[in-house]
């Protein structure tokens, strides 16, 4: 279950079958590897911004994500949304392809439907690490 939920977020690892059970303990040394590659990628899911959207009941509030490519190679991220349907993302809009010196608007609408504190998340995952 382990290794599924990290290939939904695009992250693999070259451990196949891996089981963490008392009956069937994992190897000591894949334990320890996979948890340092855990520790490793797992960093880059700590939020790095928050956005935080104020209207008054009913109304709506748009906020664009600007992400900026400074490099000289094409950068791809894989866009993954969780949260409250409040929030409204571009339709067709799952993935990002940022030109070298470029840039890429991502915008979110908030349709205020509730008048308690509601949350989502956006992930950009980078689908080629280096």
């Amino acid at each position: 279950m382990i290794l599924s939920i990290l290939k939904e977020y695009v992250i693999y690892t070259h451990i196949k079958n891996f089981k963490i059970s008392p009956t069937s303990p994992a190897n000591a040394r894949e334990m320890v590897l996979f948890l340092i590659m855990l520790f490793q990628k797992l960093q880059i899911f700590y939020p790095k911004d928050t956005i935080q959207f104020s209207c008054i009941l009913g109304d709506s509030a748009i906020k664009p994500i600007t992400l900026y490519n400074l490099t000289n190679k094409i950068l791809e991220y894989a866009i993954k949304y969780e949260g409250n349907d409040c929030f409204i993302h571009p339709p067709g809009i799952m993935d990002a392809k940022i030109d070298p010196r470029k840039e890429f608007k991502y915008q979110i609408t908030f349709k205020s439907k509730l008048s308690t504190k509601v949350d989502g998340r956006v992930y950009f995952i980078n689908l080629k690490p280096g």
